[in-house]
């Protein structure tokens, strides 16, 4: 427990850019773990089989989706560290990323 309640509490945890991130493969592993669904999912496809070998085509099947996306934020005035952080990333199909694309989440997600 001394990793999230010290360790993932008292670092920028979410809140940072970039891959390698520890909190960030550490949320990952738990979706697996506890069988996450991906957001959106119209299949009730688990996070766990995106990521198998072989279930991908000329796209990524899986991929991180912008809860408020790089243009809307853009628009409020937001720059690319803080729209590029781990806590504003899903997993989501790709199908589904390219249908809300830029759109607001009050928009996409009424």
């Amino acid at each position: 427990n001394d990793y999230f309640d010290i360790t993932l509490v008292g670092s920028e945890g979410l809140a940072v850019s970039g891959r390698g991130n520890n909190a960030w493969n550490a949320y990952v592993a738990a979706l697996n773990i506890l069988n996450a669904r991906i957001l959106f999912s119209k299949s009730n496809l688990l996070v766990s089989k995106l990521f198998d070998p072989g279930s991908d085509g000329k796209r990524k099947s899986l991929e991180k989706h912008h809860l408020f996306p790089k243009a809307y934020l853009k628009t409020l005035g937001y720059n690319d560290s803080k729209i590029n952080q781990m806590a504003n990333y899903a997993f989501i199909d790709w199908k589904d990323n390219m249908e809300i694309l830029d759109e607001a989440p009050s928009v996409y997600y009424p």
